[in-house]
């Protein structure tokens, strides 16, 4: 968000770090009111996941790409693009997340760890990326990139609601081992 408000946008480098925080601050406010929303919900388990993971991708997805198309000086309207991106991923804390604790029960925190260190590393490639596709940071050559994001995030997104599930996995269930004496 940084290099594109300013390389494309061009906006400073001191506003662009100030409405960095934007985004965090808003997706924050969502994952509170989604969590309400969806515990208010009576819908099955898994059509909630599914809706709510749907959601933030498609919704994350449809905000990036008027942003290929930004004019130099554009800077609110690319702001509000991104922070509304962002905010949309907030309602996966009501989705894949939700999953993958209602599947993983008492193992939570080791699946959790494992999401958690997969999406980091796929993050590590994210500059590269950007990088190869936007070398000279123009809007035509970011518009590759929203595309690429775009694509990206509705194929997880069709992957996740054909293979989501609200159910423990057998594997993520604890046999209670039964003491018998024998006499």
């Amino acid at each position: 968000m940084p290099t594109f408000l300013n390389k494309v946008v061009k906006l400073s480098v001191d506003r662009t770090g100030y409405f960095s925080m934007i985004p965090a601050i808003t997706q924050l406010i969502v994952k509170i009111i989604a969590g309400y929303i969806s515990d208010w919900l009576n819908l099955s388990e898994k059509l909630k996941l599914q809706l709510f993971n749907s959601a933030a991708q498609i919704g994350c997805a449809l905000c990036l790409l008027p942003l290929g198309f930004i004019k130099s000086g554009d800077g609110l309207f690319a702001i509000i693009c991104f922070s509304s991106s962002i905010s949309f991923l907030g309602l996966v804390t009501c989705g894949s997340m939700k999953s993958a604790t209602l599947i993983a029960r008492s193992f939570t925190h080791f699946v959790m760890a494992v999401v958690q260190a997969i999406v980091s590393i796929s993050m590590l490639f994210v500059p590269y990326m950007v990088g190869a596709i936007a070398p000279d940071n123009t809007v035509e050559q970011w518009r590759w990139v929203f595309f690429t994001v775009f694509f990206i995030l509705i194929f997880t997104n069709t992957i996740f609601c054909i293979f989501c599930s609200a159910e423990p996995q057998s594997w993520a269930t604890v046999q209670k081992k039964q003491n018998v004496l024998q006499s």
